[in-house]
């Protein structure tokens, strides 16, 4: 009877020690997933394209670059070689980016888009420093920027002095501003001399000054 009983106890102490365990097991939490693998070169450069808008179709012929849009281009470029130049794998990616925008700023150029040239050829130094690669498509573009965009206003004739003048608007690429003179044959403004004035107040002709570049300037009063 009694080793009965010690039998009993033993296999109350047993099943106790199982429940507990068991109740032990369902109050474990659930082991944390491993964390995602790290990015690879691709994804890296593909964020930072996607940050540059480096694969948007190019902007359209004559498109200006606003300076805050060009200002925060050349800081997302900065932020990028500066987070990424730390590891290998960041680097790979920055020198996916570059070949990017090189082909990128070659099409900008090929479609004369010279306020983009100029911010591109600074990216492109930003993530190669001391590269002379585009150095010539630099000076090309600050040259091109030099030149005014003319837009013709109108024309006036005086007879007293047998003269006609042209109301002409200059916009100069590199301020950002557009001043409106009245011009006469002969006379420069801006770096551009009007040569002659075609046919009968059809246009003018005009050349700038630091390339001899002569280049026709047409009327169109209906888009006025």
């Amino acid at each position: 009877m009694h080793t009965y009983r010690i039998q009993r106890t033993l296999s109350l102490v047993a099943v106790l020690a199982f429940a507990l365990l068991l109740a032990g097991c369902g109050e474990r939490e659930p082991p944390e997933p491993p964390p995602p693998p790290p990015p690879t070169p691709e994804e890296i450069a593909a964020k930072i394209m996607g940050d540059l808008q480096l694969n948007q179709p190019l902007p359209a012929p004559g498109s200006t670059f606003p300076t805050a849009a060009g200002r925060n281009f050349l800081s997302t470029v900065r932020g990028a070689k500066t987070q990424n130049s730390v590891s290998p794998d960041g680097v790979l990616a920055l020198q996916i980016v570059s070949q990017r925008l090189d082909s990128r700023l070659r099409a900008l150029e090929d479609n004369e888009l010279w306020e983009h040239v100029l911010a591109y050829s600074d990216a492109h130094l930003i993530l190669n420093p001391g590269s002379r690669r585009f150095n010539r498509t630099r000076d090309k573009a600050v040259v091109e920027l030099r030149k005014p965009r003319v837009t013709i206003e109108g024309f006036f004739y005086d007879g007293r002095t047998d003269q006609t003048s042209v109301f002409i608007d200059f916009y100069l690429p590199m301020e950002k501003v557009t001043y409106g003179e009245k011009v006469r044959v002969g006379e420069e403004f801006y770096g551009l001399k009007m040569v002659e004035i075609i046919g009968r107040n059809q246009g003018v002709t005009m050349e700038y000054m630091e390339t001899d570049e002569t280049f026709d300037i047409l009327f169109e009063p209906t888009n006025r």
